[in-house]
């Protein structure tokens, strides 16, 4: 009998992983609005709970996962860059609705 100390451990599987469809979001900033608030109209001005300049969250199935930088190529294509890895915990919760 071979000893459970000197046994080979079996290669982790995975790559049966891979195909697992995910949600992911990436959000500029949350805003709680009413109905009639948010109706489409030219001008409209959604104000958002971050600011210009402030890290993007990334959302993995309703979780946040790490927040990220904007970086823009060739002035039209944007992409993300990591910033900081997210602690564990869901993503932010909405403000509550201006009165």
């Amino acid at each position: 009998m071979e000893n459970a100390k000197n046994a080979t451990p079996e290669p982790r599987r995975l790559d049966l992983l891979l195909d697992v469809p995910l949600n992911v979001d990436v959000e500029l900033g949350r805003a709680r609005m009413t109905i009639q608030d948010s109706r489409p109209r030219p001008g409209l001005v959604i104000e958002l709970d971050k600011v210009a300049g402030e890290a993007l969250d990334i959302l993995v199935n309703d979780r946040l996962v790490a927040r990220e930088a904007v970086v823009v190529n060739d002035s039209s294509a944007s992409a993300s860059r990591h910033r900081e890895p997210a602690r564990a915990h869901p993503a932010p919760a909405l403000r509550p609705a201006a009165p």
